[in-house]
């Protein structure tokens, strides 16, 4: 987990968490605002404190651990990799660009 080294941190959205949801993998992500929400929003996996070990682990270990709720949260994932894509984000920035050259 990404430990918090000034609010460049605090508020990133990395890529790879993205990734993780495209490819359908519940998360787990460090309680910093801009990730918890959408894994709380999409309920998609667990936002734990990045230097609480045994957090880390009873994530790990509760989503790994029951095949039902690793089921519900792929399939949450399914409905968040819906809104986060290209296909999305593309009409988002071309809006927002045209907003800006008008």
């Amino acid at each position: 987990l990404m430990e918090n080294a000034g609010l460049c941190h605090y508020l990133a959205l990395p890529n790879k968490f993205f990734q993780f949801i495209s490819a359908r993998l519940p998360v787990i992500v460090p309680k910093y605002p801009e990730m918890q929400n959408i894994v709380d929003r999409y309920d998609i996996g667990a936002a734990v404190a990045p230097s609480d070990l045994d957090a880390i682990a009873g994530a790990i270990l509760k989503i790994t651990g029951a095949p039902e709720l690793y089921s519900k949260l792929r399939s949450n994932c399914e409905k968040a990799a819906q809104d986060f894509n290209w296909d999305v984000e593309k009409r988002n920035f071309l809006e927002a660009v045209g907003k800006l050259v008008q």
